[in-house]
């Protein structure tokens, strides 16, 4: 396929040429050397098309054995433009491809009015090569970076199911599951356990209970419902709740403990009383028995 599409530029090549031959100044030179010039006395390839000897375009052989190229050129600033051909392989060797676009800034650029499109680019570190859509006019781009290891969005927000992530770097409209998620948090919820720290009696606990139906500094179902739930906010405050009912358990057990001792120490003294008071009425019966 790739020896027709060859075979078939140089047949339009030769058969413009030809037609220019006879209506107009251009002419076609045969060096005797084995290249062929349209509008050119020196051709430097196989086949060279030029308007003014120093830019133009030309059909090469290339290294190794089989290699096919067709190249545009400018002799003056010593810049070329490859396309390659061989067995089994089509590549550009030089410059950018552009796609709707003349001017293309990275390897490869697909744009419809210039000032905006798709590209991909070469980045540094050695080994990355990026994705980015851009719009030159406003300046923004967005960028996804490959590498050997990693796979990143190096600007803008990514959304999945959805084209308005409503400002978040990341957003899925849908469900998702995975095996982990960290999520990095602080101040975290230990000062709780300060000495500092003031918590709140039960009996108020209960009257806002009785009022809002909710534990204190829990969102509500409405401000869950229009603005859902921050899963490192909602953890940390309920680890807050914890700690802090941890800290109502070991103040209510101290105190039972407390109760369960005066209530030992009461009922060791009365069992002493009630020890007197048997020995005192035995020692009665004994007093009268006798006398």
């Amino acid at each position: 396929m790739k020896k027709i599409y060859l075979s078939l530029m140089i047949t339009v090549a030769f058969t413009y040429s030809s037609y220019a031959q006879w209506v107009g100044n251009v002419n076609i030179n045969n060096t005797n050397t084995g290249n062929v010039g349209i509008g050119t006395t020196t051709p430097m390839q196989k086949l060279s098309v030029s308007n003014n000897g120093a830019e133009g375009l030309e059909v090469y052989l290339g290294s190794p054995v089989g290699l096919v190229g067709l190249q545009s050129y400018n002799r003056v600033t010593n810049t070329y433009s490859r396309m390659q051909f061989d067995a089994s392989n089509f590549t550009f060797s030089k410059g950018n491809v552009g796609i709707g676009t003349s001017n293309p800034m990275q390897k490869f650029a697909v744009s419809n009015n210039e000032a905006e499109g798709l590209e991909i680019y070469l980045g540094s570190p050695v080994g990355v090569v990026g994705l980015q859509s851009f719009n030159r006019a406003a300046n923004v781009y967005s960028k996804m970076q490959f590498v050997a290891s990693n796979f990143a969005f190096t600007s803008g927000n990514v959304g999945i199911g959805t084209t308005d992530t409503k400002g978040y770097a990341f957003a899925v409209n849908g469900d998702a599951v995975a095996n982990s998620v960290t999520v990095k948090m602080y101040p975290w919820a230990d000062y709780v356990f300060d000495k500092s720290y003031h918590l709140m009696p039960l009996a108020e606990v209960k009257s806002y209970i009785a009022v809002n139906s909710r534990l204190p500094e829990m969102p509500s179902e409405k401000e869950i419902a229009e603005k859902g739930l921050n899963l490192g906010d909602i953890n940390k405050l309920l680890t807050k709740k914890v700690e802090e009912l941890t800290l109502y358990l070991i103040e209510k057990d101290t105190k039972i403990k407390e109760m369960e001792q005066k209530q030992q120490m009461e009922t060791q003294k009365q069992n002493e009383i009630n020890q007197n008071l048997q020995k005192q009425l035995t020692d009665l019966q004994n007093h009268l028995i006798k006398g």
